[in-house]
């Protein structure tokens, strides 16, 4: 059939944006040749934001592909740059906040990822991702109300459990409230391994 006038308009504004989008779709499925597809899928995605560096879509293809080439700098900026033209873009202050951690930039990160879960609090990559950045900075009560909110729907223990360890934490029983937390997790891992 024919492609709807939105489609073929995007076509002839963005030529190589489905050339990036190829090539990164290739360096998804194909690990042998992934370095290079993810290479080859900046390079589409930047030629695309010359001809429209407005589009926060194209914004963010760009910085998710160069943070799959391990170019964490240049996926930086355009992500911040896709938040600054779409403030309310949660997959790319995800990525951003991805980007951030990995470029040594944990405070930042969590500003970021806390973004992406305010704007799309069903986004569960994102509260495991801020889950285990706040065990690693050792901030335990925020990580218990990731945590809470990941097994929302597993397991009928869990609202004892993580209320037990925000009590705990309240009483500086840190201790005691990471052991709680590592229950937690056990009961979550072993839920998944049971669907």
């Amino acid at each position: 059939g024919k492609l709807p006038k939105v489609a073929v308009r995007d076509i002839a504004i963005h030529p190589r944006e489905l050339l990036g989008d190829v090539h990164y779709r290739i360096g998804l499925t194909d690990g042998r040749s992934a370095p290079v597809s993810f290479a080859k899928a900046v390079e589409r995605y930047a030629q695309s934001v010359a001809l429209d560096d407005r589009s926060a879509r194209l914004q963010y293809k760009l910085g998710l592909a160069s943070y799959r080439a391990g170019q964490t700098s240049k996926a930086i900026q355009a992500l911040r740059e896709a938040v600054r033209l779409e403030p309310r873009f949660a997959e790319a202050h995800y990525v951003l906040g991805m980007c951030l951690r990995a470029d040594g930039q944990p405070d930042e990160a969590v500003r970021s990822l806390e973004r992406a879960v305010a704007f799309a609090p069903a986004l569960l990559p994102v509260r495991e991702e801020l889950a285990d950045l706040y065990e690693k900075l050792r901030r335990y009560e925020p990580r218990l109300s990731h945590l809470e909110a990941l097994a929302a729907p597993l397991h009928q223990e869990r609202p004892l459990l993580v209320l037990g360890g925000h009590r705990l934490l309240r009483r500086l029983r840190i201790d005691v409230a990471v052991h709680l937390d590592e229950i937690l997790v056990g009961v979550m891992i072993e839920v998944d391994a049971r669907r």
